[in-house]
């Protein structure tokens, strides 16, 4: 597959990924995460990612997992945990990291503006799409993911220039 038809791919697979998450919750998740497992088990040159892909995974728990009890997302669950649809999401996320966004991860202030915008654009689709809302006033709740996706950009550089010398094809 040529570099752009991958790039490609990963963004539609990403696309997909998110709206089934989204639109379908922990069956249409359980069912990703299995394609990813199956994906980067399989394929010798993925397999390398794995560091990155579980840091990243541990991130947006952190993330989603204090924006819930801070609050600022609200969910049917008890114990205050994000879904699993929503952790399989930063799977898929993560799995762009070193695909779709590698360029612009030479190009931090772009990331990182990308990263405070996109953010907040996703979870505003989702709370819409999903069974998850708002804890606060809209744009209140708009402004700290802003915040925190800022922050979460900036450790996903981290994190990829940590493991990137770490063999990625």
């Amino acid at each position: 597959m040529t570099r752009n038809l991958a790039i490609i791919f990963n963004i539609v697979w990403f696309q997909a990924c998110w709206f089934a998450c989204v639109l379908l919750g922990n069956k249409a998740a359980l069912i990703i995460l299995t394609i990813v497992l199956l994906a980067y088990l399989s394929a010798k040159k993925l397999r390398v990612e794995w560091p990155l892909l579980l840091s990243v995974v541990l991130l947006g728990l952190i993330v989603d997992t204090s924006l819930i009890g801070a609050g600022v997302l609200s969910t049917d669950d008890s114990l205050n945990l994000p879904p699993l649809w929503l952790t399989v999401l930063w799977l898929a996320f993560a799995t762009t990291i070193n695909h779709s966004l590698k360029p612009l991860l030479n190009n931090r202030p772009l990331f990182l503006l990308l990263a405070a915008v996109g953010g907040p654009l996703c979870y505003n689709i989702g709370v819409q799409l999903s069974d998850i809302e708002f804890g606060y006033q809209q744009s209140l709740s708009l402004a700290i993911i802003a915040c925190v996706w800022l922050l979460a950009g900036f450790i996903i550089l981290k994190l990829y220039e940590r493991w990137k010398g770490y063999a990625f094809a």
